[in-house]
């Protein structure tokens, strides 16, 4: 180790001896946010890391995310990583006993009771959820009242837990604009674009019965490079989630991908009428067909200029303010001085607190009654002490503020 650096061959003899001081011939090691709180040009070089740390007693492990991460030239997903997929898929045949099985772990006897036979009711939220536990809890802790006063579980209740939770997803998706400023135009074409699929199934599914209703929609390919990050960063937010490739009748090529069910959901996609019973709509979520989906494409979708509004919003040169040229330009093509490449992370840290996902009067509480203003002062609040001072603000609220923030830094 020489002026504060340390070589990748020193690295790999260090972990290979710590492995063997403990008595184990492998090591594992576990690379969580470093995928993605870097900047473009620092994650293409930690993957260039992560596939020369890999050896036969080493074995690198990092978590990716869809439109989110760049990988080195040299990196190849086959060859260099496996690519694992960490979703339940709601049109698997045993994802509703999952979920249930999950919820009997999860809450205390009491708690269960509360929920005898509302069969329907858990199942509506199990596939609200989109195949994420967490929100399928959040949801129905929401339609439990366990963090407010207990209610009596009613399909208002767990609507509305359905309704928030579509407020969650956009909230997540807006906030892209923040997380990746370079891409903040194509999150503005990302809403216009989940609307129009959103508004295609529901024309869609108007004719069809609730056994041959579709959840899924197919873009045709070539999918143009601008679409196709959009598309990206909504899989990212949980919006859509690819599917697979797959050849039509027409010999065409589509790319397929599912909506979020919650999205169906509070837009009636699915077009079961004003007041269909949640048997109905249980059935056409479980039984439509895989092999059936709405065929379109990108303009007919966004217009068709809609490419031309898909443009990097890159930072400027911070000494002459003049754009950067392109998203790996080291230096300023105006004055000459180098670009600075600050992490995502460090970004977000800075971020002001009004970009967390809370309600707008705890936020101008905090900002009034504390020093808190910016994301970091959460982390740097020893035990909430600070936030527990502000009043209206109980241990369960210091918790929720706590884990917004830690949310919006490493989601």
């Amino acid at each position: 180790m020489e002026n504060n650096t340390l070589s990748l061959s020193i690295l790999k003899t260090l972990i290979n001896g710590w492995a063997f001081e403990k008595g184990f011939q492998r090591s594992v090691l576990l690379f969580d946010d470093a995928a993605h709180a870097f900047s473009a040009l620092q994650q293409r070089e930690f993957f260039e890391i992560f596939r020369s740390l890999k050896s036969r007693t080493i074995a690198p492990k990092a978590a990716v995310y869809p439109g989110m991460t760049s990988y080195s030239p040299n990196f190849h997903i086959g060859h260099d990583a496996e690519l694992i997929e960490a979703w339940y898929k709601p049109e698997e045949e045993n994802y509703l006993e999952t979920m249930k099985e999950l919820l009997q772990k999860r809450l205390s006897s009491d708690k269960m009771s509360l929920l005898d036979e509302k069969t329907e009711l858990v199942e509506y939220l199990a596939l609200a959820a989109f195949g994420l536990p967490r929100s399928f809890l959040t949801m129905i802790s929401q339609l439990l009242g366990v963090e407010e006063s207990p209610k009596k579980p009613s399909r208002n209740l767990a609507r509305q837990a359905i309704l928030r939770n579509c407020s969650f997803l956009r909230g997540l998706f807006q906030s892209l604009s923040g997380k990746l400023p370079r891409y903040s135009h194509f999150v503005n074409m990302g809403r216009k674009l989940e609307m129009a699929i959103v508004r295609e199934l529901k024309d869609y599914n108007k004719s069809r019965d609730n056994e041959q209703k579709t959840v899924l929609f197919g873009i045709v390919e070539p999918i143009e490079s601008e679409l196709s990050r959009i598309l990206a960063l909504l899989e990212y937010a949980g919006i859509v989630r690819f599917m697979d490739s797959v050849t039509w009748n027409n010999h065409k090529s589509y790319r397929r991908y599912s909506v979020h069910s919650a999205l169906l959901i509070e837009k009636n996609a699915l077009h079961l009428g004003s007041n269909y019973p949640l048997s109905t709509l249980i059935t056409a979520l479980t039984k439509h067909r895989l092999h059936d989906f709405k065929r379109t494409r990108g303009q007919r979708l966004l217009g068709k200029d809609f490419q031309e509004k898909c443009t990097l919003n890159l930072a400027p040169c911070q000494n002459c303010g003049v754009p950067r040229a392109s998203e790996e330009a080291k230096f300023c093509v105006e004055c000459g001085k180098q670009l600075s490449t600050v992490s995502v992370y460090e970004e977000l840290l800075k971020a002001s607190i009004d970009q967390l996902p809370l309600p707008e009067k705890k936020i101008k509480t905090l900002e009034q009654q504390t020093s808190i203003k910016v994301v970091q002062d959460i982390f740097l609040d020893e035990e909430n002490q600070e936030i527990m001072q502000v009043k209206g603000i109980c241990p369960i609220w210091a918790s929720r503020i706590w884990n917004a923030a830690e949310e919006f830094v490493s989601v």
